[in-house]
């Protein structure tokens, strides 16, 4: 479960923003794993004048880095609704711009370069994917071969 701070100013409605902020950021929010803690404040700048003015401030930390985000809407379940969207979304496209950086070193002459994957790493340089493979099932067949003769009797 995400650790989730929910700050209001308006005691009254307090139960319900928290019960409806924890279920939206509990549906869109569930897929990314590295949230470490949601700080959720929302506040009514004009008062009792009414027009869009309830503020959502969203402060959320992820293990790559924090995103924080504002929102100001007519109702509170619109601010929350639409600041948690666009959470979601810049959460997931610096996830997705982070991976793409990882995949790819950047040399000092500006040229990148894919970096090699784990399978890659674990073969020596001399070695073809294609030899290796052959290599993988006749080790395997030869193991198969094995076990066959020891449960003869």
């Amino acid at each position: 479960m995400i650790p989730i701070e929910v700050r209001s100013k308006t005691k009254n409605l307090e139960s319900k923003i928290r019960e409806y902020t924890e279920r939206r950021i509990g549906f869109a929010l569930d897929h990314l794993r590295d949230l470490r803690r949601i700080v959720v404040s929302i506040e009514d700048v004009n008062g009792p004048k009414g027009g869009p003015d309830k503020c959502c401030h969203i402060i959320a930390e992820f293990g790559f880095s924090s995103i924080s985000l504002e929102e100001t809407q007519s109702d509170w379940q619109t601010a929350i609704a639409r600041a948690i969207h666009r959470l979601d979304r810049t959460a997931t496209d610096r996830l997705h711009r982070l991976n793409r950086s990882r995949s790819h070193r950047t040399f000092s002459n500006g040229t990148r370069q894919r970096t090699r994957s784990m399978r890659d790493n674990h073969m020596p340089d001399s070695v073809s994917a294609d030899t290796a493979d052959e290599d993988a099932i006749e080790s395997r067949n030869a193991d198969i071969f094995r076990a066959s003769e020891l449960r003869r009797p």
